[in-house]
């Protein structure tokens, strides 16, 4: 018996043979060194077309794996798979991107691969130097892109055009197995994931990665590793990625165990399932409400499935990512409505969207001048664009007939933002009016995001009728932390104390002025804080999904 053990990418067990599959990721590296990189002038149209070639058939193939997404179902972030392939295909045809590969293969007559990796690597370069989160996984994005079109373009000369996901990475079995490979990758999760029992060993994943996102979502166990040479093809395994090992041909006594352990966990989940419809009341009286975060309409449907007492954060940005105009009042009309239906008269609390920053749009303008990017976010981004601004609040009170809306707005640090909004605010309804559309007046709220608000948190609160605390950016810049490589478990205890107090000031500020309080950050579905919030007295907390049941049994045992 061996035991590896590693870094947790995507929790879970799951026991069975241990396959290798080393034809799932290439070197494109040593692929690039040992094939030629310079043509001829008579071999020039060649290369071109063969790259176009190249770029049809792989935005196709990753428009397929959207397909392939949608018709299998089930899962409850479906539409963010979606939007990553969708995003995977734009980027083979992004327009700088091909123009730069075309010119490359034109002026410097390099082969349509090599070409392919020179001008990635160049723009990756550009991208990995900065130091924001989200353009680092731009350059992860590029270089996905490009290994699959330098491994299609080699292919294709060799005159081999197998499908790879299908003849590489499809087991054609449903059989539990643990998979071992390099590099994870985002199709593979897809070509897998669905329909077999699948745990994944690998040397190189990024937590924050697409592939990571995938894996968490289809709740397939990820653990990275040094080396993936221990282990023999056949052998039998335990991935216990919820401990961080792997382990190799275990005694039957330790068997025994985890079949023990993977029954009992079904049991829990099934447990869970009697505090579907349970309402979390304090001794005194007070409520506390388990809502939850969403970002598109399967999402709400989940959420339901798992005893929400209502949305307490729609991520509206979805509906404005990866397009080139923004989306018409129309179109964001029939979403919201089609979400508030659903909820009935359970509270759909709607954010406007919150770009900028890790969510660039292509139809938004932004100052950005501000130290750490604050101007070109949020509501100073949103009152920077107030055509845009204005047609997503005037579907947002039409949608209100059909249900309980609410409407959220996103980094607010000055009351003059505030008194801005309530502007806008009247000016659509009075829009509504002279257009005979007919709406419903709703409750207002603000995100609390930034230290400026906590400190102006008594004079804002008198102005709304609720708060969230978005405990993932009031952490970044409160403490200086980067959300995207960091992460929030690196906090010192005294500075959760800290943060801790921050809330309370919110709070009793909030309460003074008849203001109710929600949590909706990364922190809120933290169990062992469940007992901190309770005792800053919130009345809410939003969160994922998948833990409103097991954060609504832990408070109930601690009242």
């Amino acid at each position: 018996m061996k035991i590896l053990n590693g870094e947790i990418i995507s929790s879970g067990i799951i026991m069975g043979a241990i396959y290798f599959n080393s034809k799932a990721t290439t070197d494109i590296e040593k692929l690039i060194e040992n094939r030629n990189k310079e043509i001829s002038s008579d071999d020039l149209q060649s290369e071109l077309d063969i790259y176009k070639e190249a770029t049809i058939h792989v935005k196709n193939h990753y428009l397929s794996l959207c397909k392939k997404t949608e018709q299998n179902g089930g899962v409850n972030k479906d539409d963010e798979i979606v939007a990553i392939f969708e995003g995977l295909s734009l980027i083979v045809v992004d327009e700088e991107l091909t123009e730069a590969i075309t010119n490359d293969i034109k002026e410097k007559f390099h082969t349509a691969e090599y070409a392919v990796y020179m001008v990635s690597r160049n723009f990756m370069a550009t991208l990995e130097v900065l130091e924001d989160g989200y353009i680092r996984q731009r350059a992860k994005d590029i270089e996905e892109v490009a290994n699959k079109l330098i491994s299609e373009i080699v292919d294709r000369k060799k005159n081999n055009y197998n499908d790879n996901i299908k003849d590489n990475l499809s087991l054609n079995n449903k059989l539990p197995h643990i998979l071992i490979v390099d590099k994870v990758l985002s199709e593979m999760l897809i070509s897998n994931g669905r329909d077999e029992m699948m745990g994944i060993v690998a040397k190189e994943c990024g937590e924050n990665s697409h592939a990571a996102i995938i894996a968490r979502t289809l709740e397939i166990p990820v653990l990275l590793v040094d080396s993936i040479s221990d282990m023999e093809e056949g052998e039998y395994g335990i991935l216990d990625s919820e401990k961080g090992e792997l382990i190799i041909n275990p005694t039957d006594e330790i068997k025994e165990s985890y079949i023990k352990l993977i029954n009992t966990i079904k049991e829990d989940r099934d447990e869970l399932k009697k505090y579907k419809d349970i309402k979390v009341k304090c001794v005194d009286g007070r409520e506390i409400n388990i809502f939850a975060n969403v970002s598109c309409i399967k999402d709400i449907e989940a959420a339901i499935e798992n005893g929400t007492e209502g949305i307490g954060l729609f991520r509206s940005e979805l509906l404005y990512m990866d397009r080139e105009i923004a989306p018409t009042e129309e179109e964001q009309f029939l979403v919201y409505k089609e979400a508030a239906k659903l909820l009935g008269d359970k509270p759909l609390t709607i954010r406007t969207f919150d770009a900028g920053m890790d969510k660039e749009l292509k139809f938004i303008k932004s100052s950005g001048e501000r130290s750490l990017a604050i101007d070109s976010r949020g509501i100073s981004l949103l009152l920077q664009n107030v055509d845009i601004f204005k047609t997503q609040l005037r579907a947002i009170y039409r949608a209100a007939v059909y249900g309980n809306i609410k409407v959220m707005f996103p980094m607010i640090s000055y009351i003059d933002e505030v008194y801005r909004i309530k502007e806008i605010l009247s000016e659509i309804k009075k829009e509504l009016e002279t257009d005979n559309q007919p709406f419903k007046d709703i409750e207002v709220g603000i995100m609390i995001e930034t230290p400026s608000a906590v400190t102006f948190s008594d004079v804002l609160t008198s102005e709304v009728d609720f708060v969230s605390i978005g405990t993932n950016d009031l952490i970044q810049y409160t403490f200086a932390y980067d959300r995207d490589t960091q992460g929030f478990v690196n906090l010192t205890d005294k500075e959760y104390e800290e943060l801790f107090k921050m809330i309370g000031v919110v709070v009793n500020n909030a309460h003074k002025n008849g203001c109710k309080v929600s949590v909706c950050g990364e922190l809120a579905g933290e169990i062992r804080f469940a007992n901190k919030f309770i005792e800053t007295g919130i009345d809410q907390l939003s969160v994922a999904s998948s833990k409103i049941l097991i954060l609504r049994k832990q408070i109930i045992s601690l009242l």
